[in-house]
């Protein structure tokens, strides 16, 4: 009887332990360099009537890679390939 209340103690003890460490260890060092700079969502691509857009993102360089692609056979999805 006191071997059970004895390890359910020591379990609920270091439950305990590492719920009220957690947030201790989650804290940011001081130590650690800041990033340099100012975070950028945007960049504004210029005039974009002067670029060509013929290929897309990937360009004229990406030409040879896709004409080398064949297809080989299509595959339809259907509701019980994503069960």
């Amino acid at each position: 009887m006191f071997a059970t209340n004895r390890k359910n103690a020591l379990v609920l003890s270091l439950i305990l332990g590492m719920l009220i460490s957690a947030p201790v260890l989650a804290q940011k060092n001081e130590n650690e360099p800041k990033a340099a700079g100012v975070p950028v969502i945007w960049l504004e691509p210029g005039d974009i009537s002067k670029r060509d857009l013929r290929y897309g993102p990937g360009s004229a360089s990406w030409r040879r890679l896709l004409l080398s692609l064949t297809w080989r056979k299509r595959v339809r999805a259907s509701r019980r390939s994503f069960a």
